[in-house]
C-alpha cells in the first residue's frame, strides 16, 4: 500500500504542476475491493485439487475447506486538455491472496503496485465527417463478454463513428523477445456496432500473430519450439425486445501451432505417434434474457461450449474444444468483482473461466433459471440455480476416474448448483456483497485415487460438494 501511496503522490504532484501550466482539468476515480472466500473443494484459483494417493502425507485440498481474503484496487487519472485530447493513467494494487505461501502477503505487508493503463486518446484532426479517435499506449482490450478476451495491454486502436455504425481497428504487442530477431508476439483486431432496432449487433475478430512461443498443450522437449496463430470471432447482441432484456454471445476461436522439431508421443491405444504441431477449434454460445414481474426480475441464462475429445487429441493434436485467447493477467480480478454473475462455485471457483490460470475454457454447458427482487430500497436478492454438464468426449473435463480397462471415464453430469446472493447498499459509493452457493456434485467430478491392491481394479472417489461463502465489499469513487 506505502508503494501504492506514494506513486499517487508522485502523479497528483506532477500532474498538478501540469495542469497549472498547460490548464489540463484532473480528475481521478478509481475502487477498493476486499473479498473474503471461506468454501470446501475448491482450489481457487488453481483448478479443482486432486485427491491424494492412498496413504501419502501431503495434503493437496481435496475434500478440505479453505479461508482466504484478497485485496485489489485501482487508482485512475485523468488528465482533460479538452473534449478533443486527454491522457489516464491507472494504478492497480493486488490482486493478491494475503498471506498465501509464496504471496506479497507472506513477505512483507503490502502488494504489488503497477501501472495498468497509460494511454492518450485524442481527435484525429480533419475527420469532422466521421469522427474518429486514436488511443495510443497501455490501455484496456474488451470485447462485450468475458466469454473471451478481458485484457491491458500496449497498442493503438483508432475508434471512428460512419452514421450509426461504430467502428475500431487495434493493434497491440503482445511481447519482444530477442529485439533483432522476429520472434515477438502481436495481435491485429475489429470491431463493429449498429444499432438494429431495440438491439445493438456487434461483431468482432482478433487475430494473434506468434511467431515463437506459441501457446502449446503439449510439454515440448528442449530445443523444440513453436510459432502459429490464434484467430477469434465473435457476434454480440444485446438489447431489450418489449419488456424482454436479451444478451447472446457466439463466438468461434482456432488455433494452429508448428513445431520447428517433430515431438514423439503415445497415442490413445498406447502407440507411438508423432507430432508435428496441433490444430485447435472450438466455439462457444450463450443467451441470458430476463423480465420484471411485479417485484422480481425473472430470468434464464444458457452456455455450451464445444468439449476436446481426447483420443483424437492423443492421436492426432486435434484440439476441438473452446480454447480462451492469450492468457490474461487481469482475468481473475474482473471476474470477482461482482459475486453472482455466473454461478459462485463451479464458475467463480474450479472451472476454466479464467483464462491463464485454469487453462482451456471449452467442454461444458449449463442451464440456468434466476429471480432477483429489492425487498428494501438498500437491498438486492437473487436466488439462481443452475445444471452444468459436461460435453467433453473419452474423458472428463475436471474428473480424471479410470475404468477397468484403464481408459478415462466418460461422464456428462457435473452437478447442479444453487446460489444466493445479497447485495447492500451501505452509503453512497459503498456498498457490501455476500453469497452462498452450494454444487451437489454428479459423477463427472469423480477422480482416480489408486489401485485396489486385492483385485487391481481402479479405485475412483466421489469428492464431497463443494460449497463456498463469499464476501465483497467494495468502495467505489
Amino acid at each position: 500500500m506505502k508503494k501504492l501511496l506514494t506513486l499517487a503522490a508522485v502523479v497528483v504532484l506532477i500532474l498538478g504542476l501540469a495542469g497549472a501550466t498547460y490548464a489540463v482539468e484532473l480528475k481521478a476515480n478509481g475502487f477498493f475491493t476486499n473479498l473474503t472466500a471461506w468454501g470446501q473443494n475448491l482450489g481457487w484459483p488453481a483448478g479443482f485439487p486432486v485427491p491424494d494417493a492412498p496413504f501419502a502425507t501431503t495434503n493437496t485440498g481435496y475434500d478440505d475447506t479453505f479461508a482466504w481474503n484478497m485485496i485489489w484496487t485501482h487508482l485512475d487519472f485523468t488528465l482533460e486538455a479538452s473534449e478533443d485530447l486527454k491522457g489516464v493513467i491507472g494504478f492497480e494494487g493486488g490482486p493478491a491472496e494475503w498471506g498465501a505461501a509464496g504471496s506479497h502477503g507472506a513477505v512483507y505487508p503490502g502488494f504489488t503496485a503497477n501501472v495498468y493503463q497509460a494511454y492518450v486518446d485524442f481527435k484525429v484532426p480533419g475527420t469532422d465527417a466521421f469522427p474518429t479517435r486514436m488511443v495510443v499506449g497501455l490501455q484496456p482490450w474488451f470485447f462485450t463478454s468475458t466469454l473471451a478476451i478481458g485484457e491491458y495491454g500496449p497498442g493503438v486502436r483508432l475508434n471512428s463513428t460512419v452514421g450509426p455504425a461504430s467502428i475500431s481497428l487495434l493493434w497491440r504487442k503482445h511481447e519482444e523477445n530477442v529485439e533483432f530477431q522476429s520472434d515477438d508476439m502481436d495481435s491485429y483486431g475489429a470491431s463493429v456496432s449498429v444499432p438494429a432496432g431495440p438491439v445493438t449487433a456487434s461483431f468482432w475478430s482478433m487475430y494473434y500473430m506468434i511467431r515463437t512461443g506459441a501457446n502449446s498443450f503439449v510439454a515440448l522437449p528442449a530445443g523444440v519450439t513453436a510459432d502459429g496463430y490464434h484467430w477469434y470471432n465473435a457476434l454480440n447482441v444485446r438489447g431489450a425486445v418489449g419488456p424482454v432484456a436479451i444478451t447472446g454471445d457466439f463466438i468461434y476461436g482456432m488455433r494452429e501451432v508448428k513445431y520447428n522439431y517433430p515431438v514423439f508421443g503415445t497415442g490413445w491405444y498406447g502407440q507411438p505417434v508423432v507430432w508435428d504441431g496441433e490444430d485447435t477449434s472450438g466455439w462457444v454460445v450463450r443467451a441470458n434474457a430476463s423480465i420484471p414481474i411485479a417485484m422480481l426480475t425473472v430470468g434464464g441464462d444458457f452456455m455450451y461450449a464445444t468439449g476436446a475429445d481426447y483420443a483424437d487429441w492423443w492421436n492426432d493434436n486435434d484440439w476441438s474444444g473452446y480454447v480462451y485467447p492469450i492468457p490474461v493477467q487481469n482475468y481473475f480480478g474482473l471476474n470477482v468483482a461482482t459475486l453472482g454473475d455466473a454461478g459462485l462455485v463451479y464458475f467463480k471457483s474450479f472451472t476454466n473461466v479464467f483464462p491463464g490460470i485454469t487453462g482451456q475454457a471449452g467442454g461444458d454447458w449449463y442451464a440456468k433459471g434466476f429471480a432477483r427482487m429489492k425487498p428494501l430500497e438498500w437491498m438486492s436478492v437473487s436466488l439462481a440455480a443452475m445444471y452444468i454438464g459436461d460435453t467433453v468426449k473419452n474423458g472428463d473435463k475436471i474428473g480424471t476416474a479410470i475404468d477397468f480397462l484403464g481408459f478415462p471415464e466418460d461422464n456428462g453430469d457435473i452437478g447442479i448448483e444453487v446460489d444466493l446472493v445479497t447485495s447492500i447498499s451501505i452509503m453512497e459509493n459503498l456498498s457490501y456483497e455476500i453469497g452462498a452457493g452450494y454444487l451437489f456434485a454428479g459423477s463427472a467430478l469423480d477422480q482416480y485415487v489408486g489401485v485396489d491392491p486385492i483385485t487391481g481394479w481402479p479405485l475412483n472417489d466421489s469428492p464431497k460438494n463443494p460449497w463456498v461463502i463469499l464476501s465483497n465489499l467494495s468502495y467505489r469513487f
